[in-house]
């Protein structure tokens, strides 16, 4: 039997954390386009339905993008595959700025798992904001250069990376002006 929530988390956003794209596609296309409900259907994947489930009403308001975003080397390691899922889900509406109940968006997520591609699909996808902070007044770049002044080399080009998308964005905060703060 397959449960609806598994470790506290939707079908759906747990398969999008392990990259995995064809459960993830099974999960939104194959139940929901067609007209699947209840209890052997989408319900399992997203209990309220893709159009809720990908604006955030996941377990603790955590979207399938949310989960896809946890699949850094940080986290998972399957960047590929995760990357793989979350351009899926950007390509279908997904919400890169969708707030969960603690207050954390799947971008912030992406960019403490340094998960620079996801963090990339998401600037990308012109729906992301690079300078908008979280409920405790972090933003991305600030976590990333957080990690990146602990000596955590690694984070370097996600730090440059939102440095340098913050800067184009034209952000009002002038947070990523100038040289690299490490």
């Amino acid at each position: 039997e397959v449960r609806c929530f598994i470790e506290s988390r939707t079908l759906l956003e747990k398969a999008a954390s392990l990259g995995n794209l064809d459960i993830v596609k099974l999960l939104v296309e194959e139940a929901w386009v067609k007209g699947i409900d209840g209890i052997d259907g989408m319900r399992r994947g997203c209990p309220d339905g893709w159009e809720k489930c990908r604006l955030g009403s996941g377990y603790n308001g955590c979207t399938p993008l949310y989960g896809a975003a946890q699949g850094g080397p940080a986290a998972s390691g399957n960047v590929e595959g995760c990357t793989a899922v979350a351009a899926y889900l950007l390509g279908r509406g997904a919400d890169p700025m969708a707030v969960s109940d603690k207050g954390i968006t799947p971008l912030f997520i992406a960019s403490v798992n340094n998960a620079l591609p996801i963090v990339k699909l998401m600037i990308d996808s012109g729906r992301a904001d690079v300078a908008a902070a979280i409920t405790d007044g972090n933003t991305p770049l600030s976590v990333v250069r957080n990690c990146l002044s602990q000596g955590f080399e690694d984070y370097r080009p996600i730090t440059e990376f939102l440095q340098r998308a913050l800067a184009s964005a034209g952000s009002a905060t002038g947070e990523g002006q100038g040289q690299l703060a490490v």
